[in-house]
């Protein structure tokens, strides 16, 4: 009996282990590891404003990194069926190579898949040379787009995949570049391609086609990712520079990091994506047409007016999934003068700063909802407003005083009435009193 009872005891209890398993909270968060790499940064793509980053600003070489900002310049400058022609005494550079030959013509859409996927020095010296005719010429445009890029913590002494320890850049930078290089279609689409086959040419009568995607959330195998659509890795013995851009169901990121080996870098990078789709959101923060505020505007007869400002684009943000939206953001609204400017649907009125935690988000135009005359009268703007606005406190406080006045009249009145009230009972009551005196005696 007692067997028996300590058998139905266990089937009992494994039965409610097994239900526990089954019905699990679907919604309960996945648990991310912590282990992320020394130097990271994470960039929301849309607005490049960055989540989460650590060591981004640390100086560091850009190796074959550099070939972003080549193709910058080159997709800026030209078209991918453009011809380029090597020169007669053209040398292939030290370091990964597709072996470009003296003489030999290539359109741009072939250099820059060789630069862009296996980092070819040769492919980007021939980019580099069919713009400057040396290399340090072209070092000097690359730093003047880096300037306009924000990328104050770069120096670049050569397009080349170079160990120069002047040329520097950083995490943050990188993100930047990236950014504005995955703006270009064309970029975008070699970036997360996995191979690209180069044709013969004038000088090589055998296709290279062993020109393949290095990124390995990109390329089949272990670490395939398929968020990731590009755009680099670059790597040394024991160093690596991981750089991808990963689009999710609603938010675009770029991520990159620095790691010591492949094994780690690559785990890590992953865990540092993980992070960031497990605790960020999209946040729908300002609709388009969303009206915001009021600006004043003057007529051409001088009264002044009161417009409808309203919001010209939608903004929405990427933000930490415990947010408060009442506390952490804030909004600020800047007018602007309107004097002498001509009102019409759509005219800018002010700008709106979306701003997260003292950090400004985003800033957008407020414009018009409508024309001068959709506007709603205020009062009259003149040189007399002041004049007429004196005149007006006069008006009202003798508006006051005759209140009082009446007031007063009126108090008085009552008053009187009521004492002639009371003369006249007393005096009858007087009256009677003597009658009563009479009849009595």
């Amino acid at each position: 009996m007692m067997k028996k009872t300590i058998a139905i005891i266990l089937s009992i209890l494994i039965f409610v282990q097994v239900s526990v398993n089954i019905y699990a909270d679907p919604d309960k968060k996945e648990e991310i590891p912590e282990d992320l790499p020394d130097k990271y940064l994470v960039m929301d793509s849309q607005t490049g404003a960055i989540l989460f980053s650590k060591s981004e600003h640390e100086k560091i070489n850009p190796r074959s990194l550099t070939s972003i900002m080549t193709s910058i310049i080159m997709l800026e400058n030209g078209k991918l069926q453009d011809k380029i022609k090597t020169s007669m005494d053209f040398k292939v550079p030290k370091g990964t190579s597709i072996a470009v030959d003296i003489d030999e013509e290539f359109t741009l859409e072939q250099l820059l898949n060789a630069a862009l996927l296996v980092g070819a020095n040769d492919a980007i010296k021939a980019l580099a040379l069919s713009k400057t005719k040396t290399l340090e010429e072209f070092a000097s445009l690359m730093n003047d787009r880096a300037k306009k890029l924000g990328m104050n913590d770069s120096n670049f002494e050569s397009p080349l995949n170079s160990s120069e320890k002047e040329q520097v850049t950083s995490l943050y930078d990188i993100s930047l570049m990236a950014k504005k290089a995955m703006d270009f279609h064309e970029f975008r689409e070699i970036v997360k391609s996995k191979q690209y086959v180069i044709p013969p040419t004038n000088r090589k009568k055998v296709s290279r086609d062993y020109i393949k995607q290095g990124n390995a959330f990109i390329k089949d195998g272990e670490y395939y990712d398929k968020n990731v659509n590009g755009i680099r890795v670059d790597f040394t013995k024991d160093n690596y520079i991981i750089l991808t851009s990963v689009e999710y169901e609603k938010m675009s990121l770029i991520f990159v990091s620095e790691g010591k080996d492949k094994n780690t870098a690559y785990k890590k990078h992953k865990n540092l994506m993980a992070k960031a789709k497990n605790e960020y959101d999209v946040y729908n923060l300002v609709y388009k047409d969303d009206k915001v505020g009021k600006n004043e505007v003057l007529s051409d007869d001088g009264d002044s007016l009161e417009i409808t400002m309203i919001a010209s684009q939608n903004v929405s943000v990427i933000l930490p999934k415990d947010v408060d939206l009442e506390k952490d953001i804030s909004r600020k609204i800047e007018k602007l003068d309107l004097t002498d400017t001509p009102i019409m649907t759509g005219t800018k009125l002010g700008t709106l700063s979306i701003g997260f935690r003292g950090k400004i988000l985003s800033s957008i135009d407020l414009i018009s909802e409508g024309s001068l005359e959709d506007a709603e009268f205020l009062g009259e703007l003149s040189e007399n407003k002041e004049e007429k606005t004196t005149l007006q406190k006069v008006i009202f406080v003798l508006l006051i005083l005759l209140k009082i006045i009446i007031a007063l009249v009126i108090w008085v009145y009552v008053v009187g009435k009521r004492r002639d009230r009371i003369n006249k009972k007393s005096v009858s009551n007087v009256t009677k009193m003597n009658d009563y005196k009479k009849n009595r005696y």
